[in-house]
Formats: structure tokens, C-alpha cells, sequence
């Protein structure tokens, strides 16, 4: 998937956050939170593929409304080969 250029952007300023964060020792987090449509399962995605690839996502954590999850897991699946558990309060 090739992320359009306002996702690039967020991907960017949430991995110049990361680095920030390594610098000063800290764990770093990172919340996407973005317009109904703005593509924010591609910009997961990506972004989680990338942390993975450089070994710097020790856990990860997507938060979505019940409605959405299982749309969540196949996408992340899908697009990006990422394998994801589902936990809700049932």
C-alpha cells in the first residue's frame, strides 16, 4: 500500500517523535487520530510494519470501537502481514 501524501507526513512526525522519545530514554507512544476516512488503518499499518522492521516495537496496542475491530484485524492481516488478538470487555 503506498500512503498518500498527508499520511506520509504523519507517519514521518510520528517517527521524528520516536526518535525524540529514544533520545531521552524514554519508551516512545504514539496515537493516531485522524478524520473518519483519512486512512488511518494504512497509517498503522505502516507505521507498525516499520517499528517492526527496525526492531523498535517491543508491544503495540490498536484501540478501535467493537464495531471496527474485526475490520482492523483483517486489514492489518491482509495488507501488511501483521496478526493481531482481539480483546473486548465479553
Amino acid at each position: 500500500s503506498r500512503a498518500r501524501y498527508y499520511q506520509d507526513a504523519a507517519i514521518r512526525a510520528a517517527f521524528e517523535k520516536i526518535i525524540l522519545e529514544r533520545q531521552a530514554d524514554r519508551a516512545p507512544r504514539v496515537l493516531l487520530t485522524l478524520a473518519t476516512g483519512a486512512g488511518k488503518t494504512i497509517m498503522a499499518g505502516l507505521l507498525i510494519r516499520e517499528l517492526i522492521m527496525r526492531s523498535d516495537a517491543q508491544r503495540i496496542l490498536v484501540v478501535s470501537p467493537d464495531s471496527l475491530s474485526g475490520q482492523w484485524q483483517d486489514e492489518l492481516r491482509d495488507k501488511f502481514g501483521l496478526e493481531f488478538t482481539l480483546f473486548s470487555r465479553e
